[in-house]
């Protein structure tokens, strides 16, 4: 008899404390209502929200009978989470904060864990974005831990339980967050284990008793969760409830004197209470750090008071990095620090104490940058990978130039772009970088820090997240950040909803046509942060001359493989299928028509990966750097959900969508959303077909016709553009329109 999946005890229950997130809330429970672990229950705990937070909740619970709702009258956090604790049934509990997200099998590979090793908590690894900087910071659970505690390096070990000392060492030294655990809920009710009620710092006492009552613990080297890091969440909001902090040490305090571990963790309590009490007061407005400093001179010891200090001190610093990246150095006096910010040189004197320097500092360099004029544009298509095609923001600069505006272009030597310029000597306000991403990057700000000076945007075609470009652009009011786009969003949602794109991280998105606007709307992207054009290489696409070799092109768009994955998965399998399909073969070979196969240039260059294709007379494969001539001079393309295709509509060219890995479980847990797209009634796209034999058919039949498309689908291609005409002028015209007066 089959298990009552009704009746039966869910193995996780996910609680969520939710208070006005209705801008966040949909991509949380996307994330929770694909993880990979169906059997769980997702407990969703309503804190007296007065936005749309409500209306969402039951929208996403009558399409999954696991969301359960539960409304209170406003209370905090810490009070929702313990109803939520209460409510659930699950054997293990996790919890997740609404303004973040997590990965699709985070879940299912902890829970797979703590049955493995009769676990009572399990943590996984967490990344953090900022989403005021862009930045996104990989995270070592415990690697605070072996900078503080250990003198040598601490190896927490998977595939087994953590050994009670090395429990303890990390303890209040790694992050006591409770959204990266899950924690058998039998121990939570035989301690009586809750939340703190009604205060910030409400995780720290639960996570410390959780791991000091439990038996088992182990760690999974496996960054799971994602948290973003937003300038408006209650962490960040530092009003008053800073004082919370103190009241939490105490609790802290209280629970290691239970224990018996007060003087065995004496030095965890040291680090936690410093190190929070620096971070705090780097992110105070100046009007409150006089006060909070009285309070903690009360709170503290005079050895965690002078630690504290030093840590703001060194924090300066890293706020002066954050504002200006490489442009700042740092160098070390007898007396004082040097600190040359664009060739602006300040003295800092080193005493202890000397905390409320930061501001006017900042303020100094802040004015010296209104002296400069804000006439500069700087451009950049990609600069973490030499293999990618660069075209999207060089086609909008060789038009700024055109026109007469200061303009600069950053390319890398080792691009094909970068050869082509040399050889035909057009390297004007093009600035070459000879750098890997494990390079300094003086190299770089030697040669831009007078363009930065005068920048007012910068504009790329990718949303890098590299370390090498989070090195350079790093945010600053006299910016504005444009994102391009290397292709439009539409056939690729996942960029929304995993973060790798979201509202902070740019100042304006570019979209190009209503569809796709409607698509960032969802996602909740200001409708002001849209620039409604298009991209700038479709303007290369116009008048082009007719081809005398009939070819097809097939490009297929990235998978999150690696070379081992790959051999194994379904992409592979019916990708070769289709390359060495005979029936194609035959009548390509018969009617001289060219096939042109253009890998993704991560499956050459990460997994390399060799297509034996020496066989195949009518089959040629593209280089990366030669894509853009193939989309010109192609006549139809075979892709998969590859924004290439826009190219090929744009020019009234068929395009053929095989979707060739549709069941695969690795495409199903990452592209779902992506390939729910292709729905043929949703989406009215044409020529969408998950057989091979069918795909093929419809190609042979657009060679028979040479390549025409009907006046149905040439309407439907165009619902795709706002304009076809004139695309880069356009854009230049609202960007002069739209930077503000500084």
């Amino acid at each position: 008899m089959k298990k009552d999946m009704a009746t039966s005890k869910p193995k996780v229950s996910v609680v969520l404390a939710i208070y006005n997130m209705q801008e966040y809330l949909p991509k949380c429970l996307k994330s929770l209502i694909n993880q990979s672990l169906k059997d769980i229950e997702i407990i969703c705990v309503n804190d007296g929200s007065t936005d749309d937070c409500s209306a969402i909740l039951e929208c996403f619970a009558r399409k999954d009978k696991r969301i359960k709702i539960f409304n209170q009258e406003n209370c905090g956090p810490g009070v929702a989470r313990n109803n939520g604790i209460s409510k659930a049934t699950g054997e293990y509990i996790g919890f997740v904060d609404p303004d973040d997200t997590i990965k699709a099998d985070m879940y299912e590979k902890m829970y797979n864990q703590a049955q493995k090793l009769n676990s009572d908590i399990v943590i996984c690894d967490y990344v953090r974005y900022q989403t005021w900087s862009g930045h996104i910071i990989a995270h070592n659970a415990f690697e605070k831990a072996v900078k503080y505690i250990k003198a040598v390096p601490l190896n927490i070990p998977e595939g087994e339980n953590i050994d009670r000392e090395t429990l303890l060492d990390t303890l209040l030294v790694s992050p006591c967050y409770s959204v990266n655990r899950i924690y058998r809920r039998s121990l939570l009710q035989k301690n009586n284990i809750r939340f703190s009620d009604n205060m910030c710092y409400e995780d720290c006492p639960l996570v410390l008793q959780s791991h000091l009552s439990a038996k088992n613990v182990s760690f999974l080297n496996y960054a799971g969760y994602n948290y973003f890091l937003r300038k408006q969440s209650i962490v960040r909001a530092y009003t008053k409830k800073y004082l919370d902090f103190f009241e939490i040490t105490e609790k802290l305090k209280h629970i290691l004197a239970e224990h018996g571990l007060s003087d065995r963790m004496a030095l965890n309590l040291h680090y936690f209470k410093t190190m929070n009490m620096a971070w705090i007061y780097d992110g105070l407005p100046a009007s409150e750090k006089k006060s909070f400093m009285k309070s903690a001179r009360k709170f503290l010891t005079a050895k965690e008071l002078y630690e504290m200090k030093r840590q703001c001190k060194l924090r300066f610093k890293d706020t002066l990095k954050r504002l200006f990246g490489k442009c700042v150095t740092v160098t070390k006096a007898p007396r004082h620090d040097i600190v040359k910010i664009f060739n602006i040189t300040f003295k800092i004197k080193r005493r202890c104490g000397r905390l409320g320097a930061e501001q006017h500092y900042i303020n100094l360099v802040r004015k010296n940058y209104k002296k400069y004029p804000k006439d500069t544009y700087l451009l950049f298509d990609c600069l973490h990978d030499a293999t990618v095609e660069a075209i999207d923001a060089y086609s909008l600069f060789e038009k700024m130039r055109e026109k007469g505006l200061r303009a600069y272009y950053v390319v890398l030597k080792k691009t094909a772009l970068y050869q082509k310029l040399a050889a035909e000597n057009k390297l004007e306000n093009v600035i070459a970088l000879s750098f890997s991403s494990r390079t300094h990057p003086n190299e770089f700000m030697q040669k831009v820090h007078e363009i930065l000076l005068r920048t007012k945007y910068i504009l790329t075609s990718f949303g890098e997240n590299s370390g090498t470009t989070e090195m350079f652009f790093r945010r600053h009011p006299s910016w504005q950040y444009i994102f391009l786009q290397h292709g439009p969003t539409y056939m690729k949602e996942s960029v929304l909803y995993n973060g790798y794109l979201y509202p902070e991280k740019y100042d304006k998105f570019l979209v190009c046509s209503d569809r796709e606007e409607d698509l960032w709307l969802t996602y909740n992207f200001p409708r002001e942060k849209l620039l409604k054009v298009g991209l700038p290489r479709w303007d290369l696409l116009k008048n082009q001359p007719k081809q005398k070799e009939k070819s097809i092109l097939l490009m297929l768009t990235f998978r999150h493989l690696n070379a081992v994955t790959f051999e194994s998965s379904l992409y592979k399998k019916n990708l070769l299928r289709l390359l060495h399909n005979q029936k194609l073969a035959d009548y390509l070979q018969k009617n001289k028509i060219t096939l042109y196969f253009a890998p993704h240039h991560a499956l050459i260059s990460e997994m390399n990966i060799d297509f034996d294709l020496s066989n195949e007379t009518n089959i040629k494969i593209v280089e990366s750097d030669k894509i853009s001539q193939c989309i010109r001079k192609c006549s139809c393309l075979i892709t998969d959900f590859s924004s290439v295709a826009f190219d090929f509509m744009f020019q009234y060219k068929p395009v053929v969508f095989y979707m060739l890995d549709k069941g695969d479980p690795i495409l199903e847990s990452y592209d779902a959303t992506d390939l729910a797209r292709f729905d043929y009634k949703q989406y009215i796209l044409p020529d969408v077909f998950f057989d091979e034999d069918a795909a093929v058919e419809r190609v042979i039949e657009y060679c028979k016709n040479n390549f025409q498309t009907d006046e149905v689908t040439r309407k439907i291609y165009d619902s795709f553009f706002y304009t076809k005409e004139n695309i880069r002028e356009l854009l230049i015209e609202k960007l002069e329109e739209s930077y503000p007066n500084k």
